[in-house]
């Protein structure tokens, strides 16, 4: 069902802008041709979110046509014998000969499986202006410190030129593979252009990614009449507050599923909600998916974390534990990424499904689902009233209620609702994802466990760096961190501890740490971009003198882009040596206590009290009113039920009520207006 709606659903009240909500049908793909084939699985990958996951694993290369690829049968001898249902590949980067191999067993194993599998292709391609067989190097931006230049990006949008004659050629190539699948009737999760959020690929950050994205679009369905792919629009990994996904995506006339490559247990990456919930918000419905994993998620807490992701895809590699290593992301040696243990809990879960258990004519799921979270991490929580694991019957009336941390105020919904009303009452009709926004008053830390006292909770850590290792392990009664740096890297940032940062542009922070470790043992400290030019809005390099603790303390002001992802990072891959860390701190020292606009959300948020027993409704505030006030109550379609004054120093009082079930209860005052929810008869 699509979660794209016009309410949310109760409470009528303009001023929230709320107006009632429609059923949607299930949407067909963007394709208006689309063979029965891909309409048949993007009914399914719609009707399947809740219900399970499929798997997947990425097999590439010149794998022999066969029952099982490599990286099949070493999956299999660790799952229990279950073949995933997703087959994944690779087109790009290597001799088109592979390609040819590519396409033989996809349709060998659609034959044997009588058509019970999921395809899914994605596509490396080198840059127009290198040889087709370059490889890796030519795609990607790792080896060059500056962007694929944006005046060669128009050059290939160009009708004419010779970069758009070599770029398009080389999508023909790839399209007769993709046209060979489509004769055969086969459809094809396809998935060009990925993690274009990234600065890595030389189509990343591009600012004419969309039309990119669209002109590869319009010549496979308007010139190749390609009809069996389902367009999917995929992202790397992003930190809390990445908006790439804002100005890089095509539009929903261009793309059928949304997802995300999610390398959890490397540089830091994880499962993180607001991933789930920036794509769930996004594709209005349309389905998402982890489109490539290291680490395979934690099915048994993924289904009611977060339930509507349609499948999950291992990239090739990272299925085996000592069969493959690579020098590049794996330095210091293989680091495991699915134990067997994982194996056996994703596998044998009943949640998982498998190619046997593929059933393109699943009902749709009857029930809805509501993702909550907060933003930023750590500043609060979400509490829903009545709680079901985030799964509710359609027209389920909800309380969310905000509770922000010590320090921390609420300053409205996020996601697929907005406004500062807290309590929130809805109905939830469709799916969705809100968040909690919370702000911070000053002085309060910023960073999620600056004192490591839940282990590296909040924190990535990478050695990723050819030759960099190290390890990281919190220890000590103060639960200081304690880095060994065994093996250093051409470059510092080889070994990096960092977080994300939300920061407001123009205002002053303070930044503090303490350090010691081993005698010259060198550490950066920055604060920057996360991605892209990674500007640096503080950069501070120490060389340890001595093992004796000392206080780092540093000023800075937010000077990017509001669009900007920011972390606070700490580079330890220069010198070999122990460093230990602890109380990182970063905090707002400027402007007024709360930021701008936030006092009157504040009051807002909380405070008012109201219990309804009978007909009899009773309510209360923390403090006497400084002025009079006016209480109203209003019924779930927003009609008033009750006025009545309120004088100042008031703390308390009753209403009689007619009838029972759900009341919105404001009261107003020249202070501002608090507000509650009686959600049924207590």
């Amino acid at each position: 069902m699509r979660s794209l709606f016009r309410s949310l659903g109760l409470i009528a009240l303009a001023a929230l802008g709320l107006a009632q909500a429609a059923d949607a049908a299930v949407l067909a793909p963007v394709n208006p041709n689309a063979t029965a084939g891909a309409k048949q699985l993007y009914t399914y990958l719609q009707n399947l979110g809740g219900q399970g996951i499929l798997s997947g694993q990425l097999s590439m290369l010149n794998e022999a046509t066969n029952d099982t690829t490599t990286h099949e049968r070493y999956q299999l001898s660790k799952n229990g014998g279950k073949m995933p249902a997703i087959y994944a590949s690779n087109f790009g980067d290597w001799p088109m000969d592979y390609q040819d191999s590519i396409i033989r067993t996809i349709k060998h194993k659609w034959t044997k499986s009588g058509g019970k599998l999921v395809v899914m292709l994605c596509w490396h391609t080198v840059q127009p202006d290198a040889p087709e067989d370059s490889g890796y190097a030519a795609m990607s931006r790792f080896s060059s410190t500056s962007p694929y230049p944006a005046a060669k990006i128009d050059s290939i949008l160009k009708p004419g030129t010779a970069l758009n004659l070599e770029h398009m050629k080389r999508l023909t190539v790839a399209g007769r593979y993709l046209k060979s699948l489509d004769s055969a009737g086969i459809p094809v999760i396809w998935r060009p252009y990925h993690e274009n959020n990234g600065a890595f690929f030389w189509w990343g950050q591009q600012p004419r990614f969309k039309e990119l994205w669209q002109q590869m679009y319009g010549y496979y369905t308007d010139s190749l009449k390609l009809n069996n792919l389902l367009w999917t629009y995929s992202m790397c990994w992003f930190g809390e507050g990445d908006r790439w996904i804002d100005s890089l995506y095509p539009g929903h006339k261009y793309v059928d599923i949304l997802g995300a490559d999610i390398y959890a247990g490397s540089y830091g990456q994880d499962y993180q909600p607001w991933i789930y919930g920036t794509l769930l918000s996004k594709a209005e419905g349309r389905p998402i998916g982890i489109t490539e994993n290291g680490t395979m998620p934690d099915v048994a807490k993924l289904k009611y974390t977060q339930p509507k992701w349609a499948f999950f895809c291992t990239w090739w590699g990272y299925e085996v534990d000592t069969m493959w290593k690579n020098a590049y992301y794996h330095p210091g040696g293989y680091t495991l990424q699915n134990s067997d243990a994982l194996y056996a809990s994703v596998y044998g879960d009943p949640y998982t499904i498998t190619r046997d258990e593929i059933d393109f004519g699943i009902a749709p799921d009857s029930h809805v689902f509501l993702s909550t979270g907060v933003s930023p991490t750590g500043s609060g929580r979400v509490t829903v009233s009545p709680d079901s694991n985030g799964r509710y019957s359609k027209g389920q009336p909800l309380v969310l209620t905000a509770v922000p941390a010590d320090g921390w105020v609420f300053t409205g919904w996020q996601g697929d609702t907005s406004g500062t009303v807290n309590p929130l009452a809805l109905t939830l009709n469709f799916d969705k994802s809100i968040r909690a926004g919370f702000a911070a008053q000053k002085g309060t830390n910023l960073l999620l466990n600056g004192k490591f006292s839940d282990s590296l909770t909040g924190w990535g850590f990478s050695a990723w760096e050819t030759g960099a290792a190290a390890t990281a392990v919190v220890e000590g009664a103060d639960s200081a961190l304690h880095v060994n740096v065994t093996g250093t890297g051409p470059d510092p940032w080889g070994i990096q501890l960092t977080q994300g940062l939300l920061l407001d542009s123009g205002t002053t922070y303070s930044l503090s740490y303490d350090v010691h470790g081993a005698a010259k043992a060198v550490l950066t400290c920055a604060v920057g971009e996360s991605s892209g030019k990674y500007r640096k809005l503080f950069s501070q390099t120490d060389t340890l003198a001595s093992a004796a603790v000392r206080t780092v303390t540093g000023t800075f002001v937010d000077t990017l882009p509001s669009s900007s992802a920011l972390r606070l990072e700490f580079s330890i891959g220069a010198q070999k040596g122990d460093i230990y860390l602890d109380n990182i701190k970063v905090a707002r020292i400027s402007g007024s206590d709360l930021p701008s606009g936030i006092a009157a959300s504040a009051f807002r948020s909380g405070g008012l009290g109201a219990n309804l027993r009978g007909a009899l409704l009773t309510w209360n505030v923390p403090t006497a009113l400084t002025t009079a006030a006016t209480l109203r109550v209003l019924d779930a379609q927003g009609r008033e039920l009750s006025r009545s004054p309120v004088a100042a120093g008031t703390r308390s009082g009753s209403v009689e009520l007619a009838g029972q079930g759900l009341r919105l209860v404001v009261l107003e005052s020249a202070q501002g207006s608090m507000r509650a929810v009686v959600p049924a008869l207590r």
